[in-house]
């Protein structure tokens, strides 16, 4: 996995070496593929500083499943994400690792050297630094936000490797306002510009960062940019919120949805589902949206000496943005694990939450983020083969309501965590 090929591939070994002088030879043209896009859609000049980046990589993350001619990619045709993205998409990464490893060399210069240890995690893959993490990790990231998932965290861990002795600093990726508006898209001739309406005022490396073990902030856990996956709407971003089923108090929930409403950028939120805020903030970068919504949950979700019982007409208005707290309560009946991306996620099958079905199959977070409407179909298909399955609703990307009596839920559940594969 990472950089190079599966474990599987006997070339991997051999030519690892080659492969990777080979992409370095080649980083000219690939940073000047990323600059002239990056022209063509701001009119911005790419300097290629660390202000940039944040701006450059979610633009990039929009870009890579348009199908355009582009040079020929250097880490596409030799990385298992590359099967995935378009040339175009694959010659934007290769700039940005380009672009990346100019800011480490100028952080800390780099020896780009390749672990040749057979159990290191990052067994022929270039890191940043001795110990830090893999180069890898900002396309895998990259490419699963163009593909719909929340993986800004996993840009903001490469970037947080900047803290260490050097010459920049994770503060160093603050982008300026000047710089910012520079990078907006200009839109075209078929595409009308979409500018946020306001910008925050706390800057990245203020918002985001943990601060403690019990920072309310790092309940959102993660954003990605346009609506949840399997669920189509017209939200610009969505972002994974770990609330804790029925621990939430609603007082608190709704100083929440309101502060985020209230948020430099940001129109409105709603929940899609227990996990899922569905973000409207055309025009703001997914980091933006993701320090923002954190920036409110350490300011709203810790109770206050006035919560109490919600009016008949606060609890209406949030039952409008989070309907999940209308759900019954109900009961566990099996469970079974899967694997997503090197994550465990689980496949639970619940008592009924609608009346005339049987059970419901409820779907980890992480789980979520990888549906598609044609992996949604597959699944949906794999529980109907089941002997007496009559009817599945799948009203949300959560949760798959299933009419299957007599079917035994751990069966359910097996059946379910096969088509996962």
């Amino acid at each position: 996995m990472g950089f190079f090929t599966g474990d599987g591939d006997a070339r991997r070994v051999n030519e690892s070496e080659q492969w990777l002088a080979d992409w370095l030879a080649a980083a000219p043209k690939s940073s000047a593929y990323l600059a002239q896009q990056v022209r063509k859609a701001t009119g911005h000049t790419l300097q290629f500083t660390a202000a940039e980046l944040r701006p450059v990589i979610d633009w990039a993350a929009r870009d890579l499943r348009r199908d355009r001619s582009a040079v020929r990619p250097d880490w596409a045709y030799r990385s298992e994400l590359g099967d995935s993205l378009t040339m175009h998409g694959a010659a934007l990464i290769d700039g940005l690792l380009v672009y990346l490893g100019g800011l480490a060399d100028q952080h800390a210069p780099q020896r780009w050297q390749l672990d040749q240890d057979p159990a290191s995690s990052t067994y022929l893959d270039p890191t940043l630094g001795a110990d830090g993490p893999a180069l890898a990790t900002l396309p895998e990231a990259v490419a699963g936000l163009g593909h719909g998932g929340t993986a800004w965290e996993d840009v903001e861990a490469v970037l947080r490797w900047f803290d260490s002795p050097g010459a920049l600093s994770y503060a160093s990726f603050d982008t300026p306002r000047d710089v910012r508006e520079s990078l907006m898209d200009k839109g075209g001739m078929l595409r009308r510009a979409v500018r946020p309406a306001e910008l925050p005022s706390v800057p990245a490396s203020e918002s985001l960062p943990a601060r403690g073990e019990s920072d309310a902030g790092m309940l959102v856990r993660d954003a990605g940019i346009g609506h949840a996956p399997g669920t189509p709407s017209d939200a610009s971003h969505h972002a994974l919120v770990m609330l804790g089923a029925r621990e939430m108090d609603e007082a608190s929930l709704l100083r929440f949805v309101r502060g985020a409403d209230a948020a430099p950028g940001i129109s409105r939120v709603a929940f899609r589902s227990h996990h899922l805020l569905e973000v409207w903030a055309p025009g703001l970068l997914c980091a933006e949206v993701l320090g923002e919504l954190r920036r409110v949950a350490r300011e709203t979700l810790p109770a206050q000496e006035t919560d109490g019982p919600l009016s008949e007409d606060d609890r209406r208005a949030l039952l409008l943005r989070a309907p999940f707290l209308d759900r019954p309560e109900a009961a566990e009946l099996a469970r079974e694990e899967v694997e997503i991306g090197g994550w465990d996620a689980t496949v639970t099958v619940q008592s009924p939450w609608l009346d005339d079905y049987t059970a419901t199959v409820v779907l980890h977070p992480r789980i979520i983020e990888t549906l598609t409407p044609e992996r949604m179909g597959t699944i949906a298909e794999a529980i109907g083969e089941l002997e007496g399955c009559d009817r599945v609703l799948w009203e949300d990307a959560e949760a798959i309501h299933v009419n299957a009596p007599g079917t035994d839920p751990a069966a359910l559940a097996r059946q379910v965590a096969g088509a996962l594969g």
